[in-house]
C-alpha cells in the first residue's frame, strides 16, 4: 500500500483571496489526512512576507 505525506503550501494562487488559500485547512478538518493514512510534513510559507518573517529570505 503506499504511504502519503501531506505538505500544505496555501495559497491564493496569486490572485485576489476567494477562499482557495484556506482549502488546505478545509481538507485537513474533514479528515482527509486520516482517511488516507497520511502523515503530516507541516505547513511551508508560500508569501515572500512569509519567508522573510521565518528568516527564510533576508529583508534588506
Amino acid at each position: 500500500m503506499p504511504r502519503y505525506t501531506i505538505l500544505e503550501a496555501p495559497s491564493n494562487l496569486g490572485l485576489k483571496p476567494t477562499g482557495v488559500e484556506r482549502l488546505a485547512d478545509a481538507l485537513k478538518n474533514v479528515g482527509l489526512p486520516q482517511s488516507l493514512g497520511a502523515d503530516y510534513a507541516g505547513c511551508i510559507a508560500t508569501r515572500f512576507k512569509d519567508c522573510i518573517a521565518a528568516g527564510l529570505v533576508l529583508d534588506e
